[in-house]
């Protein structure tokens, strides 16, 4: 590229000094107008590029090789290599060992069967596929403060649905399955619901219990109605502003209930 601008430039130099030749000895004004005139001008870069490309081509080292490919000279074919026969190995006759005399068979009393021990199948409790929840035992022993239905949040400050009751307790109490089944989830460090324990009883009922600590249960076990399933904690960061309570709720499918009512 570097050639090919050196080149240009000095053409170009000739070309104007070539022409203020031309211009000093030509004596028509006619023909010093056509040499002056832009097509003149051009027409001689042209020239000088055409020159130029010649040039070029000519000092290409691969214009006679084509499209500048490096000329290789076939290569000779070798003359195959021949070995010499070699005469077959004579084989030797296999060695056959000594055979061994077989070890005197001692006759064995046949082993006696040991049978394993048989443990006693534990018997898992099976929830019901039809139940109907017509009576509860209450979770912990306290008053109703927050009623079933839209009641007044002292935390948000505004009305809100209440899926379930709130019972008034203080932290430690122990808190009861209001009735049978079997541990579904537990959910920890919940912001709205703290510790809650989820237990489903059959026939699509389920009983919810917020708010709860040290968990005395654990999920998949069965429990009976009344039996302790941890403890009142303290209300989660959503309920902060209201008295310490344990929020509890009765669902069939997704609709929840009122479970008051069903207290014994």
């Amino acid at each position: 590229m570097q050639f090919f601008t050196s080149k240009l430039a000095r053409l170009r130099l000739q070309a104007v000094l070539l022409t203020h030749g031309l211009l000093q000895k030509v004596r028509s004004p006619r023909l010093s107008r056509l040499i002056r005139s832009r097509r003149f001008l051009i027409a001689a870069y042209m020239v000088a590029v055409i020159a130029l490309a010649g040039l070029w081509w000519w000092d290409s080292p691969g214009r006679f090789l084509g499209q500048g490919q490096p000329f290789t000279f076939p290569e000779r074919p070798l003359p195959p290599v021949t070995t010499p026969p070699t005469a077959d190995p004579v084989t030797q006759p296999a060695v056959q060992p000594p055979l061994a005399e077989p070890p005197p068979t001692v006759a064995e009393d046949p082993p006696v069967p040991v049978e394993p021990p048989t443990t006693p199948a534990l018997a898992v409790p099976v929830i019901a596929a039809q139940v109907n929840i017509d009576a509860l035992e209450r979770p912990v022993a306290g008053p109703i403060i927050k009623q079933y239905g839209f009641r007044w949040s002292a935390t948000h400050q505004d009305f809100r649905y209440h899926f379930g009751i709130g019972i008034a307790a203080t932290q430690g109490t122990p808190v009861v399955g209001a009735f049978a089944g079997r541990i579904k989830s537990i959910t920890v460090n919940d912001p709205e619901w703290g510790t809650l324990v989820i237990v489903e009883h059959g026939g699509g009922w389920r009983t919810e219990y917020a708010n709860i600590a040290a968990v005395a249960v654990r999920v998949g076990q069965a429990i009976t109605a009344g039996q302790k399933l941890g403890q009142l904690g303290p209300n989660p960061p959503a309920r902060s502003a209201d008295p310490a309570q344990l929020y509890f709720a009765l669902f069939k499918g997704d609709e929840s209930q009122d479970p008051a009512p069903k207290f014994r």
